[in-house]
């Protein structure tokens, strides 16, 4: 739970505060034109390309072009779970926040998101052991990993707070 909870504040952080990033910091900024190039541009296929071009075709048509690629960006960065290391630095990085300046300990996080989904994908069953029984996990464990992941979800609002 405590992870889906990560999940829900980094989507709020983004939702409440990319306008106001994109304004004060370079790094989103440039987050932000890489999105949309990216989008506009529809990197390989030809299928992909008109996409590229109904996407610039959708925006220049909004009679507000900027609010509706902020929308988009917004939905990019909010559509899949963050129930990972990886797509947790994604959005870090899109909030121009520094993981090592946070004092993330990312190898942890990568440990704890195991675990998470070992949980919710595989039910935790072990299934090496003879009869597929699942996994005893201490509620020591369990509550230091909550902690843990708690604390970066501290870390990240208070380093964004620190931007504002």
């Amino acid at each position: 739970m405590s992870c889906a909870g990560l999940d829900a504040a980094i989507k709020q952080a983004i939702r409440d505060c990319i306008e106001e990033l994109l304004q004060k910091e370079k790094a989103v900024r440039d987050g932000f034109e890489k999105f949309i190039r990216k989008r506009i541009s529809g990197e390989g296929d030809l299928l992909e390309v008109s996409q590229g071009a109904r996407f610039l075709a959708s925006v220049l048509a909004d009679p507000t072009p900027r609010k509706k690629l902020i929308e988009d960006y917004i939905k990019d960065l909010t559509g899949e779970s963050l129930q990972s290391t990886e797509e947790v630095l994604r959005t870090l990085a899109a909030l121009g926040l520094d993981h090592k300046a946070l004092k993330l300990d990312i190898a942890r996080l990568k440990e704890i998101f195991g675990i998470r989904n070992k949980i919710i994908h595989e039910l935790d069953i072990d299934l090496n052991a003879k009869k597929r029984k699942r996994k005893v996990r201490s509620q020591t464990d369990l509550l230091d990993n909550a902690d843990e992941i708690l604390s970066a979800t501290k870390a990240i609002i208070e380093g964004l707070n620190a931007k504002l």
